[in-house]
């Protein structure tokens, strides 16, 4: 029998198509129960994620096992920045022993971390990586953010669904590391975040050109995934379109077109 998160990853997954596994990263002081310490190679925390996409693997780590990349280190919370990271000296230094050459001038760079979520150095001592599916394993503790990657058809339905019993708009952040964007916005700011990714994540994730990432703050997924049946259920047309191939360009059917006219009382200035 079907777990709780079992159930709601397998449901999420079967209504939006999703290819891949939703990934559960917690922030944490300890360890959950039951999860043993990553003992592979070292990697860097967003390819951690795609053990868990693809491998099914579920493990938890330390600061130490996130030496491969030290801005991971400060935006997952573990420790202060290296020399000439906040400061943008490093990213708008010359590539590639002397910086990263992504700003043109360190000042753009501030520009971008002072509007960026900062989680404060040393509230993290553990972060672990498990299959939502397998959270009962685990147990989930509230300090999860969800990770899913889509392609931007799926991103938009899972974006109407987040809102679909709240309104408002999605936001979305590109710019700071992906981990930066879905890991550390989503949990700070109690609110669903999209991103396009970073250069880092392009180059070592097995992540393919039209897909694009979603942090999702845990409380949240219940909610998340009623709503996405339920807005699918109420627009058969919609849920349709989900099973259209992604390079495809969809052609409007002349019912689509039709149902698209208002039916209520035009508006006065519109009459004449």
């Amino acid at each position: 029998m079907d777990t709780f998160y079992a159930d709601l990853a397998r449901r999420l997954q079967k209504t939006l198509r999703l290819e891949h596994k939703i990934v559960a990263m917690g922030l944490s002081d300890n360890p959950p129960a039951n999860l043993t310490r990553y003992t592979g190679p070292a990697i860097k925390a967003c390819q951690m994620i795609d053990l868990c996409r693809f491998e099914g693997k579920s493990f938890y780590t330390y600061q130490e096992d996130h030496y491969e990349c030290k801005n991971a280190i400060r935006w997952l919370g573990f420790d202060e920045s290296y020399e000439g990271h906040l400061s943008g000296e490093w990213a708008s230094g010359d590539y590639p022993d002397n910086g990263r050459a992504l700003f043109r001038a360190p000042a753009f760079c501030r520009r971008m971390y002072m509007e960026a979520p900062l989680l404060v150095p040393r509230t993290v001592k553990c972060i672990s990586f498990s299959p939502l599916e397998d959270g009962d394993k685990a147990p989930l503790r509230g300090d999860e953010v969800l990770i899913i990657l889509c392609n931007p058809r799926q991103g938009l339905y899972l974006s109407r669904s987040l809102l679909y019993s709240y309104g408002g708009i999605s936001w979305g952040m590109t710019g700071p590391g992906t981990c930066h964007s879905i890991v550390a916005g989503p949990f700070l700011h109690r609110q669903a975040y999209y991103s396009l990714g970073c250069f880092g994540a392009r180059q070592f994730m097995k992540v393919k050109g039209e897909e694009l990432f979603f942090g999702i703050p845990i409380e949240q997924l219940r909610q998340l995934v009623e709503d996405a049946e339920l807005l699918l259920r109420r627009r058969p047309d919609l849920e349709a379109q989900l099973d259209e191939p992604v390079h495809a360009v969809h052609e409007a059917t002349e019912f689509e077109l039709q149902v698209q006219k208002s039916k209520g009382k035009m508006l006065a200035k519109e009459q004449k």
